[in-house]
């Protein structure tokens, strides 16, 4: 048995590590900070990218521990990201963040199947046409 999760770098550790269990999802651990004077990241980017295939369903995921709020720059960030589209969660649970991914690909699958569906659809309607 593992320890409980007590602090938002074990909750990182712990999320990446299950969401990378789930077939057909890639996972991007997103950090952002400074080394010196370098500074790497894009400051307000999600702690997590995840692509969700097959069609390459994007979504960030932040984490948050104990009273942790998110910057303004990770508010914008989430903003940039639902309007472009992608999907957006901010949890503090490794429970929530599996969920949403597995809830996302189970949408993507859904899509897939009506998407073939109309094109078979669309592919016999257009076979009966010619006869």
């Amino acid at each position: 048995m593992t320890a409980p999760i007590a602090n938002e770098a074990q909750l990182t550790k712990a999320v990446g590590e299950a969401l990378r269990c789930i077939p057909g999802v890639m996972v991007i651990r997103r950090n952002v900070g400074r080394r010196g004077h370098q500074r790497f990241g894009v400051v307000g980017e999600c702690d997590y990218e995840v692509i969700i295939g097959p069609r390459g369903r994007v979504a960030g995921i932040e984490l948050k521990w104990g009273k942790g709020e998110r910057s303004l720059e990770q508010i914008e960030w989430s903003h940039r990201l639902l309007q472009v589209g992608a999907a957006y969660l901010c949890t503090d649970s490794l429970l929530k963040a599996v969920q949403f991914v597995m809830d996302l690909k189970e949408a993507e699958r859904g899509e897939e199947s009506l998407r073939q569906k109309g094109l078979e659809s669309s592919r016999k309607r257009f076979e009966t046409k010619d006869e």
